[in-house]
């Protein structure tokens, strides 16, 4: 027996597009976090989602207080101590 979706396609469709974080979705959507996870990935409701294409704004990645992490500045400082510790 197949079970009733809470979701409608629009929702599911929302869902799949969404650039927001799955808590958010999930509170929003009064379903579990593992849900969004398997409809952004599209396992789950595959028959609304084939066809569209996922939000092409990423969120940036941040930091404790919301700052976004220079990845070279952080390379170039780890390399910096690294060699002043063999230096010594």
């Amino acid at each position: 027996m197949a079970r009733k979706s809470k979701l409608r396609p629009a929702q599911i469709r929302q869902i799949y597009r969404s650039t927001e974080t799955a808590k958010a979705l999930a509170k929003l959507h009064g379903i579990s976090q593992q849900m969004v996870y398997l409809i952004k990935s599209g396992r789950a409701h595959e028959r609304f989602t084939k066809n569209l294409k996922r939000g092409s704004k990423l969120r940036p990645a941040a930091g404790r207080y919301g700052a976004a992490i220079n990845v070279d500045a952080l390379a170039d400082a780890i390399i910096d101590r690294l060699i002043k510790r063999l230096r010594s």
